[in-house]
C-alpha cells in the first residue's frame, strides 16, 4: 500500500464500505518520473560573461530593464542557494545572476537544458556582454560567430 493510499477498516463518511486487502484504490499515474531518474540530466553551459561591480539599486534596474532579469539580491534565508537572478532566453535556457568568489566580483552564465541554435546563443551573449558592459566598461565584446558559406555560395557569384 503507497503512502497516498489510507486503508479503511470503519465505514466512510457517505456510508461506503470499507477497502479490503485487494480492493485499494488505483495507483496514480505518476506524472514525472522519480527524482533519482532525472538527477542525471543537468543544464549545458553557453557562455559566461565576467564583470565586476557593486551591485548598486542602479545595477539592478539596469539588469532588470536591459534582461528583462527577475533580480532578488536579498533571500530571506541566509545562504540561499537560488540564483539571485534569472532571465529566460527560450523554453530551455536562462540567463543566470552569480556571484563571485570575491566581493564586486559577478557573472552572467548562459545555461540550457536543450540544443538551441549557435546564432541563437551568440545573440544571447552579446545581449549578455552589452547589459554587463553597462556596469562594468572592462567587459569584452564575445568575437564574431564564425559562419561557413552554404555549398555552391562561392558559385553563384
Amino acid at each position: 500500500m503507497s503512502a497516498t493510499q489510507v486503508r479503511r477498516t470503519a465505514p466512510g463518511p457517505g456510508g461506503e464500505a470499507p477497502l479490503g486487502p485487494s480492493e485499494g484504490a488505483p495507483a496514480p499515474e505518476q506524472a514525472h518520473p522519480p527524482r533519482s531518474a532525472t538527477t542525471g540530466a543537468r543544464y549545458r553551459l553557453m557562455f559566461v560573461v565576467p564583470f565586476q561591480t557593486a551591485m548598486s539599486d542602479a545595477d539592478i534596474h539596469r539588469l532588470n530593464s536591459v534582461l528583462d532579469m527577475s533580480v532578488h539580491l536579498h533571500p530571506k534565508l541566509h545562504a540561499s542557494p537560488a540564483s539571485p537572478g534569472v532571465s529566460r532566453l527560450d523554453f530551455f535556457s536562462g540567463l543566470f545572476l552569480v556571484r563571485g568568489d570575491r566581493p564586486r566580483e559577478w557573472r552572467l552564465e548562459g545555461r540550457t537544458w536543450g540544443a538551441p541554435a549557435p546564432q541563437h546563443v551568440h545573440g544571447w551573449h552579446l545581449v549578455a556582454a552589452d547589459a554587463a558592459r553597462l556596469l562594468d566598461p572592462a567587459v569584452p565584446t564575445p568575437a564574431r560567430l564564425q559562419t561557413t558559406a552554404p555549398v555552391g555560395a562561392a558559385d553563384a557569384r
